[in-house]
């Protein structure tokens, strides 16, 4: 590099055309410290730490929906599947809603089914349903005198059941009998066979 003969000693562009200021000692241009680096290597600095600060605070959002999401719509019909119940029992309807994080309400999901038998007779054959898939009956709800076997008389609901497996969801059902107000309403606008004599409702809930 020519020297520069009469130049103040101080910072000036680089003479040899490089990136960095060089010093000029009066004498002698100064070497730069350390090479220049390209904005292109920034760019990748930044987004390494963006990539970082993103899985730092998304990943312990997805574990805790992970862990807090509760069953889906298609995990309860699957557990209403397992039940095997005679063809004389019809389904009448199905219904489901909510939301697996329980945000407003948690997911649920129930059918309803119309049949010949009357109330007791219509309990046995969800009872006998259930113990064959594997589930017991919750008898804290139970009532302790006849012919309940396994649930409870609300005036509300006529008869009520609750039954739980292990590892698995919750069930119930509930038997109405027809006719009655609350079957009525909740088979409007359906075809009503007249031999039908028992409504009654399977609920599938998480624990």
């Amino acid at each position: 590099m020519e020297p520069t003969p009469g130049l103040r000693p101080g910072w000036y562009a680089d003479p040899a055309g490089g990136p960095q200021p060089r010093f000029w000692d009066g004498a002698r241009w100064i070497p730069p410290l350390a090479p220049a680096r390209s904005r292109g290597g920034w760019i990748w600095v930044v987004g390494a730490v963006a990539a970082i600060v993103l899985v730092v605070c998304i990943a312990p959002i997805v574990v805790l929906y992970a862990s807090a999401s509760g069953p889906s719509v298609g995990d309860m019909r699957k557990a209403a599947d397992q039940l095997v119940l005679p063809p004389e029992l019809v389904l009448v309807g199905e219904h489901s809603g909510g939301n697996r994080i329980c945000l407003d309400v948690c997911v649920s999901f129930s059918r309803e089914y119309a049949g010949p038998g009357a109330n007791l007779a219509t309990s046995e054959i969800f009872a006998d349903a259930l113990e064959k898939a594997g589930y017991r009956c919750d008898t804290s709800t139970r009532d302790t005198g006849p012919p309940n076997r396994c649930g409870r008389s609300v005036e509300t609901l006529g008869y009520i059941s609750y039954w739980q497996r292990a590892g698995h969801l919750s069930l119930s059902f509930s038997i109405i009998p027809i006719p009655s107000t609350m079957a009525s309403s909740s088979l409007a606008g359906r075809r009503v066979d007249p031999a039908w004599r028992s409504f009654a409702i399977l609920s599938v809930s998480r624990k």
